[in-house]
């Protein structure tokens, strides 16, 4: 829409390897990608609730979530770059918003990640279970961010429409994690456990 500069989330598509860059680097890439979202997923989804949060190119959103890549001095950029300075905006956005919620972040390596039992590091893509876990949580955020994105849109406050918060309280009915006037809930709540159940399942029958 017009107006718009990018996206709330990351981009689920960058965290699947590609079959054309099969190679240390651009594994290792990746991997930097999932250990980025995955310590810093809580700070970055605490700026989303706001209709007002900013949004994020698809280049600003790839240089942060190389983060932990830089950490481990396997990635430069050059002075006054470009992507240097895209790094710098979004590390300096997600400190303030960290400062701004007085939340503190319990991350004792940048550059390795737990989730459900399972350690990320940069030399070893995530397992199965993981990707489609977390490639699940970000498509689907991306979607409902989207949806009221469009709902919005379509739905301008005025005489002849449904206020905002209306149309938002009967937006939040169409997912299941949310319940007005229950604490917590909002559209943008996706369950890890959906990740690995139902239609991310590993067996079919499930």
């Amino acid at each position: 829409m017009e107006g718009d500069s990018g996206y709330r989330f990351p981009n689920p598509h960058l965290f699947v390897p590609s079959t054309f860059r099969d190679s240390i680097t651009a594994n290792t890439c990746v991997s930097s990608y999932y250990i980025t979202w995955v310590n810093y997923q809580d700070a970055i989804w605490l700026a989303q609730p706001c209709p007002a949060s900013p949004r994020h190119t698809m280049s600003k959103w790839q240089e942060l979530l190389l983060l932990a890549m830089k950490e481990v001095g396997h990635l430069s950029f050059k002075a006054n770059s470009g992507a240097e300075g895209r790094l710098t905006e979004m590390t300096t956005l997600l400190q303030q918003l960290v400062a701004k919620n007085q939340v503190t972040l319990a991350i004792a390596n940048h550059t390795s990640a737990k989730i459900h039992g399972y350690t990320l590091t940069l030399d070893v893509l995530p397992t199965a279970d993981i990707t489609r876990m977390i490639i699940y949580i970000l498509c689907e955020l991306n979607f409902r961010s989207e949806l009221c994105a469009f709902d919005a849109y379509m739905h301008t406050p005025s005489s002849l429409h449904r206020k905002a918060p209306e149309c938002d309280i009967l937006l939040g009915y169409c997912f299941p994690e949310w319940l007005p006037g229950m604490a917590g809930g909002n559209v943008l709540t996706v369950s890890q456990d959906d990740g690995l159940t139902r239609l991310c399942a590993s067996t079919f029958e499930e």
